[in-house]
């Protein structure tokens, strides 16, 4: 069957004036004759481009119709014009494909499969369909994609395929092994204006290193260098070696004592069991304070959380093993330490028989491991290896409340107001509920003002009350301390830890001890006479300045501003009235001079900008 267009119109008189094509031969007033397959766009430009892109295609013409394969002979047809594809041409430019990611680049490649797939018109829909179906394996720059396994490649002119990389367990940790005279340099390659060169063999490479004193460095690709360098960067599965420069004999490693553990100078640990490092080794040594399950930590900030195994030479390392002693009913466990005190004591033999002593004899106040025991007042206590001692416990148990520092077996003395209920719950109700309540205690009793001074009273729990000043900003939590998995620190002036929360947008708290954390706060939990800060959070309005956590005080006349019901009601008044100066998220808005900011909770206020 013969494919050809008919039109019974007669020819222009005119000549048919149709414009050059690059690639293409202008057949101006002429249609094909052709057994091969084609169709028709609905724009010529469109079939243009799809003829530029395909190889098959070998003619197009401006009623938008192209053909793939060969044209058998031309007609004569009114105004059409038609453009016949070069074959010989000069050779072409080297295919050039663009990366993908999560792809691997097939230039000039189709594949061969027996899975199902399809085309969209346009490649980037075949790509978008390719990135969220799980079951695409490869799509191309002709819009085709396959679901499935690809069983081969083939060559296909300028054709641009794209395979799917499949994700694979991720690798096992690089190991480099130790060479006597380096430093260890697992990952790194260096940077270094320096001469130097590459061995075929890095044997060769280490050996000449050893051998040539101008050679500082060598890694495991065989290359070497002359001189100093500058730096070191990430580079893959690369084990590099730094030459030791020999100097003078070092000073005796001296590591601090800490409480609770064993110090291990110069030695580092050997543990199959898992672990991690933190950037600062305060934060490693706190991690390790509060985790059972941390057995010991390093200067260098790694942390062990697991039987050590054994311990090996390592330099400058300043390594510390967590003394584990067993808990005892009524004393207080005091790990690696020791007593000091003026008053008498003895020791028995056995331990146990120390501490049988001590739970007969209320004079006395300690025993430990050694079988020491102690009648009378500790003054201090000292780090001592691996002692475990023990602390007479006080037979008063007083409960945490929340917002309340405990101040056990004593009473007040003030000359303040208060009162007191049959059920001590009620006084702490009481207390929680009213501003002016500043303590109260297990019978019942509350103080409305000033504790002038304490009294003994064995067996009563007394709680005073935290005060902590609002801060602008900042939710106050008082008696509270965060639970976070987040990164943070701690400042030795609390007022350090505020400005670096209030200048540090990750900044999430801070407290009254210096800590800061820099993420988010899991939960919250009692602790003491602690005043902690969470921040307020308060999206930024154009045309205002943000005050999180506060409110607005001015000396005008009543009656200029008022409350919508729905705060967004308050900012559109705001934002039509060149007199408001100012609105909340609770709704309130003002047309008068602020004369300043107090703190409110966690209330968003917004100041209009000059």
């Amino acid at each position: 069957m013969w494919t050809t267009q008919t039109d019974d119109r007669s020819a222009p008189e005119d000549p048919i004036v149709c414009p050059d094509k690059v690639g293409y031969i202008t057949k101006a007033g002429l249609n094909w004759a052709s057994r091969a397959s084609g169709g028709q766009d609905a724009d010529p430009a469109d079939a243009e481009a799809r003829c530029n892109r395909d190889p098959k295609c070998t003619a197009w013409n401006n009623f938008g119709y192209y053909l793939n394969g060969k044209v058998d002979k031309w007609t004569a047809y009114g105004s059409l014009c038609s453009y016949e594809k070069k074959m010989s041409s000069p050779p072409p430019k080297p295919l050039v494909c663009p990366k993908k990611d999560g792809y691997i680049t097939k230039t000039g490649l189709n594949w061969v499969s027996k899975a199902s797939g399809g085309q969209d018109a346009d490649p980037k829909d075949a790509e978008a369909r390719c990135n969220r179906d799980p079951k695409c394996t490869a799509w191309n720059s002709f819009g085709y994609y396959v679901n499935g396994k690809v069983d081969k490649w083939t060559a296909y002119g300028s054709l641009c395929s794209y395979e799917k990389i499949v994700s694979s367990p991720p690798p096992k940790p690089l190991v480099c092994p130790k060479k006597d005279g380096y430093i260890t340099k697992t990952g790194l390659n260096w940077v270094s204006k320096a001469s130097g060169g590459q061995d075929a063999d890095p044997k060769d490479a280490e050996a000449r290193c050893n051998r040539d004193p101008k050679c500082t460095a060598w890694n495991s690709f065989g290359y070497y260098v002359n001189g100093k360098v500058d730096k070191w960067t990430a580079y893959g599965s690369l084990c590099s070696y730094e030459k030791i420069v020999s100097s003078p004999p070092p000073k005796p490693l001296v590591c601090p004592k800490k409480d609770g553990y064993i110090t291990k100078t110069g030695l580092n640990w050997v543990s199959k069991a898992s672990g991690g490092q933190d950037a600062d080794p305060k934060d490693a040594e706190a991690r390790c304070n509060r985790d059972p399950k941390c057995t010991a930590w390093n200067s260098f900030g790694y942390y062990v959380n697991g039987k050590v195994d054994k311990w090996t030479a390592y330099g400058s390392l300043c390594s510390y093993e967590k003394i584990v002693c067993p808990d005892k009913d009524g004393y207080i466990t005091k790990a690696g330490q020791n007593w000091e005190s003026k008053a008498p004591g003895g020791q028995d033999a056995d331990p146990n028989d120390a501490e049988a002593r001590c739970n007969a004899d209320p004079k006395c106040t300690a025993w430990n491991s050694f079988g020491y025991y102690q009648n009378g007042k500790i003054d201090s206590w000292t780090p001592y290896s691996s002692l475990c001692s023990y602390e007479k416990k006080a037979p008063l148990e007083c409960p945490e409340k929340a917002g309340y520092t405990v101040v056990k077996g004593k009473n007040w003395v003030s000359a303040a107001t208060g009162g007191s209920f049959a059920n001590p719950a009620d006084a702490e109700a009481y207390c929680n509920a009213n501003a002016e309540c500043t303590t109260w205690n297990s019978y019942g009793y509350y103080l409305n003002g000033k504790v002038d001074r304490w009294t003994d009273l064995a067996d009563m729990c007394t709680y005073e009350k935290v005060v902590c000043p609002e801060k602008l900003g900042y939710i106050t939590k008082a008696g509270f301390n965060w639970e976070s998995k987040a990164t943070g620190g701690q400042d030795a002036d609390p007022a350090d830890a505020e400005a670096r929360c209030n200048a540090n947008p990750k900044c999430t708290a801070w407290n009254s001890f210096g800590y800061y954390v820099n993420g988010k706060v899991d939960s919250w939990s009692m602790y003491g006479s602690l005043c902690s800060y969470e921040k307020i959070v308060c999206p930024d309005k154009d045309g205002y300045i943000t005050r999180a956590g506060a409110n607005w005080e001015s000396s005008e006349a009543d009656g200029t501003g008022g409350q919508d019901a729905d705060p967004k009601d308050a900012e559109a008044r705001c934002n039509a009235d060149p007199k408001c100066t100012a609105w909340n998220s609770f709704g309130y808005w003002i047309d008068a001079t602020i004369d300043k900011w107090t703190p409110y909770g966690s209330l968003c206020s917004y100041e209009k900008k000059a």
